[in-house]
């Protein structure tokens, strides 16, 4: 098989390559049957003709018989009677009669002459000599028993509807007898043809070797076309090419000459004269037994050929219907689900394969309940250390947020307070700026860890009342800037932003944490804008600035626990990871919403939301 064709019956579906396979082997079976029918038939009709000719011979050799009866008794007749009286001469006929007959047939004696040396008829036994010796057959038959001697010259003729077998033999004195005797069609009456089982069309005739019908038995009905029967040339022509017997089949002629069917012809030679026996049956009726043995052989072979289609077409069903369930369980199997076992599909190949597939799937079972067992062990050391992680660099971050300030704050104290010193005011007022700009840092710094232990502890407590967004932003922007005079800041939300309910002192520590973030991000001289929009249930607060922006990996864990992202401007800015994570627990504690979005090199815009419910009352001192 070519490649590609392998490739095609590739991509064929089982039910389709059975289904091939079933047509196969039924285009197969039908061609075995169709010749193992076609050599029955020709065997059939085989047999069949050899029974025909089996007849044909049976009669043929009777008349043989006959016909050497004949000539011995007609000799044996010859030579004992008296030719000098042809009164009593004539009179010893029915005694040759008797001799001739044969039991169940009549044979008998139809002419007899008494011919003189010169072959000229002297007497005979019922017809006068002058006009026996004119005719042209008497003296045909005279003169060549006269050549021949003591024969059996038959002829195509027939005397009172007999054909007439001429026997001569030499006479006691001079010349001979010639003793024309009726044989054919008195043995053919003896045949009883539905003993030889020649059916309706079935027919003996006693044919010449010119090919005219001397004697018949049988149907002559206008169904047995007569023109059939007396077609001279083909019985003459199938008589000249044997050598003792044949058979052939011929077309019937109708009526009107028309082919109605086809005739089977048996033939067989009579040795004693030149005659044949002509057995002729129907086509149709002799090939009956053959035609219904085929038809009911086929009938058979069609009725195994469907039943076998039917178990096979179900044995396939069954079999793709078991392999679509281990299609099925296979496709559950890659698709993670190990849960539902296989049925069990029987004792045979299929079922040996779903065993084998329920043996894989307990074993990945096993193996992935191990993996996960191991992974989340993995998970858990993985967490620990990271935990572990996150506190040694939360404990060292806290540590260096707190020594910084007190440093800070220590040196100026100390300085103030030497008593070798003396400083003037302004030098003294700068100290003390000093000390309370770090003690604001780490008034910051304890709030947040204060914070996140609520947080932690799940110690939130909210006191919500109507508040306005926008002064709380102008206020923190103002508190920020103050401390970020390289910066500017602006609030732009609409004049109609409505109040909304909260807790003031934790929405200004969500400003501020937002602010400050910008703040340390925003490069010296950037702007950083706080506006505010109003949807149907919730109110927007965005912080922009102009930063260096988040590197994207780091947008996921942006709002989790001491979680600083890791970039250049990281590494110059101080802070422990909490702002973001307190922002998220203050404003979900409110039911709201925080997110971000970035550009890297252009800025960052942090956002949160408040839930929102239009009111009618006012605030009071609100116009």
């Amino acid at each position: 098989m070519r490649p590609r064709n392998v490739r095609l019956l590739r991509r064929v579906n089982l039910p389709a390559k059975i289904g091939l396979g079933i047509l196969c082997i039924l285009v197969l079976a039908g061609g075995v049957l169709a010749y193992f029918v076609t050599q029955a038939m020709r065997q059939g009709r085989e047999w069949i003709m050899i029974e025909r000719l089996a007849i044909s011979d049976v009669i043929a050799a009777y008349e043989d018989a006959m016909l050497k009866k004949a000539k011995a008794e007609v000799a044996e007749f010859a030579a004992s009677a008296d030719a000098t009286a042809p009164e009593q001469l004539w009179k010893n006929i029915p005694l040759l009669d008797r001799l001739l007959d044969a039991p169940g047939y009549e044979i008998r004696v139809l002419e007899a002459f008494h011919v003189n040396a010169d072959g000229r008829v002297v007497h005979s036994m019922a017809t006068p000599a002058p006009e026996l010796d004119a005719d042209p057959l008497i003296r045909r038959l005279v003169s060549q028993a006269v050549k021949d001697g003591p024969a059996v010259n038959a002829v195509s003729t027939a005397i009172e509807g007999m054909p007439v077998a001429f026997v001569s033999a030499p006479s006691r004195e001079s010349g001979l007898f010639v003793i024309g005797i009726g044989v054919g069609k008195a043995i053919l009456s003896g045949f009883d043809l539905h003993a030889w089982m020649l059916g309706t069309s079935g027919r003996v005739e006693l044919v010449g070797s010119d090919g005219k019908v001397m004697a018949r038995i049988g149907p002559l009905d206008p169904s047995v076309s007569t023109r059939a029967s007396g077609d001279e040339q083909r019985l003459a022509d199938l008589m000249s090419g044997i050598e003792h017997q044949g058979f052939s089949e011929y077309p019937n002629f109708g009526e009107n000459g028309s082919i109605i069917g086809q005739e089977v012809i048996a033939v067989t030679k009579v040795i004693e004269a030149p005659w044949a026996v002509v057995v002729r049956q129907s086509a149709a009726e002799v090939y009956a037994p053959v035609a219904s043995a085929r038809d009911q052989l086929v009938a058979v072979a069609l009725a195994i050929l469907l039943l076998s289609l039917v178990v096979v077409t179900l044995l396939s069903r069954h079999i793709v219907s078991r392999l679509g369930r281990l299609v099925k369980a296979s496709n559950a199997m890659a698709g993670g689900d190990l849960d539902a076992p296989l049925a069990d599909l029987g004792g045979d190949e299929v079922g040996m394969v779903a065993r084998a597939m329920d043996r894989m799937r307990r074993s990945l079972k096993q193996a992935n309940a191990e993996a996960a067992a191991k992974a989340r062990e993995a998970e858990k050391t993985s967490a620990t250390l990271a935990a572990e992680k996150m506190k040694t660099d939360f404990l060292s971050s806290v540590s260096h947020q707190l020594r910084t300030p007190l440093s800070s704050v220590k040196a100026c104290v100390t300085s103030l307070l030497r008593p070798d010193a003396r400083f003037d005011s302004a030098t003294t007022k700068e100290f003390l700026d000093e000390v309370d700009r770090r003690s604001d840092e780490l008034d910051n710094l304890i709030t947040k860890l204060l914070q996140t232990a609520r947080i932690e502890g799940d110690a939130i407590r909210l006191v919500k009342d109507l508040i306005l967004l926008p002064k709380i932003a102008e206020t923190v922007c103002a508190e920020v800037s103050s401390r970020n005079p390289g910066l500017s800041f602006h609030c732009e939300f609409p004049k109609e932003f409505p109040p909304v309910e909260g807790d003031q002192g934790y929405i200004e520590h969500v400003f501020r944490n937002y602010l400050e973030n910008a703040a340390k991000y925003s490069p010296n001289g950037g702007a950083i804008i706080v506006s505010g929009d109003v949807n149907e249930k919730e109110v927007v607060v965005s912080v922009r600035d102009e930063g260096s922006g988040i590197p994207p990996p780091a947008a996921e864990k942006l709002f989790e626990r001491f979680y600083r992202a890791d970039s250049e401007a990281n590494r110059t800015v101080k802070g422990l990871g909490l702002g973001l994570y307190i922002v998220k627990a203050i404003v979900s504690a409110h039911g709201g919403r925080v997110w971000f979005t970035s550009e890297p090199g252009k800025g960052s815009t942090f956002f949160f939301s408040l839930p929102y419910e239009p009111r009618t009352s006012r605030l009071p001192g609100e116009d």
